[in-house]
């Protein structure tokens, strides 16, 4: 998120929440907007700050289980003020969701708020 104000805003997931324990295959989610149902399941291996991610999406769409796969980053909140600090903007706000509720151990997201130095 931009502004004319010379701030900048952006969300990383947090860590603390450990999300990726409840993308596990047996807890996929069934969706089907058009009547049609597909099934979507999750395979996660956390790797350093990386989560290995599986996606398994199946249902009559397809004659076989479509996979994809990505590599999502979960960083703690230091890890993005050294990356703003090294190239110039200062961290002026810090919240837990994007209606500026406070940062907690099992809040879903790090917003930072950022501004040029």
């Amino acid at each position: 998120m931009a502004d004319t104000s010379d701030r900048f805003a952006f969300e990383n997931p947090n860590p603390a929440a450990r999300a990726w324990e409840r993308w596990d295959a047996g807890n996929g989610t069934e969706a089907g907007g058009d009547g049609v149902t597909v099934r979507i399941g999750h395979d996660a291996e956390p790797v350093g700050d990386v989560v290995r991610l599986r996606e398994t999406s199946s249902g009559p769409p397809w004659p076989e289980p479509q996979v994809s796969r990505g590599g999502p980053r979960f960083r703690s909140a230091e890890r993005p003020d050294g990356f703003l600090h090294e190239a110039g903007p200062a961290v002026t706000e810090r919240y837990g969701d994007w209606a500026r509720g406070p940062v907690s151990e099992s809040g879903p997201g790090l917003i930072t708020v950022a501004r040029r130095a």
